[in-house]
């Protein structure tokens, strides 16, 4: 798939595969997005935040009622895309797909809620019969970054809201996983989104975040991922206005001459350790007796192309 930049779909100069993390297979193929790409959706996104902000609030509602619509129309297309590039079963993709559809909904009537708010101001001397009012205007262009164990519900949970308070956004998916960031991007556009109020670049989190973040011209970053990297965004992005949401994955290492049957059963993995996205993973050292063994073998996830689920095969 192209990434979506200034307005149009583009290749990059590089690629990079997403690979399925079961079987290493590749699913598909993005561009590796460089700095001087951020400048350049940022550049087309001033002009989408400028329409968006004239927007009427019934117009963007309007639009995220429809691209609420139309994901309910491909929920299973971007179910699969969820299973193949992040490794959830399908149930849980499809479970994923629903709950975006319902968060651009709720987007949508927020977009009828955003008001201001009027403040008598006799608390003051000499204030008597005077009034103050706020109004709520938007920020101009949201960047998202998002990470990769809800590839499209946390691209909509950032999206939608951007929208809906008449803002352009940058996407910036997980390396990982993209493609459904990328499929989304289309079905905004299709649900009547202008081509200058959305971009999505693929490419290096390291490299494209400090673009991001030195941008001036953002003056939001929604970002869910880590602590370390969320501390990093906060410091480099000086005074743009930076809500974050921390992740953490617990990691569980295995000894080379361990007996994996003896953990997976003591650590109660068997129901609860469903597809590569795993609440605790294992590291097993590569080359190791562990990995070679005929036990290994047997005890390898097992991959149900039906329902795209990974089972342990003991």
């Amino acid at each position: 798939m192209d990434m979506f930049v200034a307005g149009q779909w583009t290749k990059g100069v590089r690629s990079q595969a997403v690979t399925n993390p079961f079987d290493g297979s590749t699913v598909d193929t993005v561009p590796l997005g460089t700095p001087d790409d951020i400048q350049r959706a940022v550049t087309t996104l001033v002009d989408g935040a400028a329409v968006m902000r004239k927007m009427p609030a019934y117009d963007r509602s309007q639009i995220l009622r429809r691209a609420a619509v139309l994901l309910r129309e491909r929920a299973e297309d971007f179910a699969q895309t969820i299973s193949r590039e992040e490794g959830k079963i399908l149930a849980e993709s499809r479970m994923e797909a629903a709950r975006s559809a319902e968060t651009l909904d709720v987007s949508a009537e927020e977009a009828h809620r955003i008001v201001g708010e009027m403040v008598p101001l006799d608390a003051a001397p000499n204030a008597a019969g005077k009034l103050g009012f706020t109004l709520r205007i938007p920020c101009g262009i949201v960047a998202a970054i998002t990470p990769f164990n809800f590839p499209l519900n946390l691209v909509c949970h950032k999206v939608g809201p951007a929208i809906a308070a008449g803002n352009a956004v940058l996407i910036k998916p997980a390396s990982d996983t993209p493609l459904s960031a990328l499929q989304l991007v289309q079905l905004l556009l299709d649900a009547g989104l202008p081509e200058s109020a959305i971009a999505c670049v693929t490419g290096p989190g390291g490299e494209l975040g400090k673009a991001i973040c030195d941008d001036p011209r953002i003056r939001k970053i929604s970002f869910t991922g880590s602590a370390e990297v969320g501390e990093t965004i906060c410091r480099r992005a000086g005074l743009t206005l930076v809500p974050t949401f921390v992740a953490f994955h617990p990691w569980m290492t295995l000894d080379s001459y361990c007996d994996l049957l003896q953990v997976i059963d003591e650590q109660d993995l068997v129901d609860h350790v469903a597809p590569i996205q795993l609440a605790i993973r294992l590291l097993i050292p590569n080359g190791s007796r562990l990995l070679e063994t005929e036990e290994t073998r047997r005890l390898a996830l097992s991959f149900d192309p039906a329902t795209l689920a990974y089972r342990w095969a003991h």
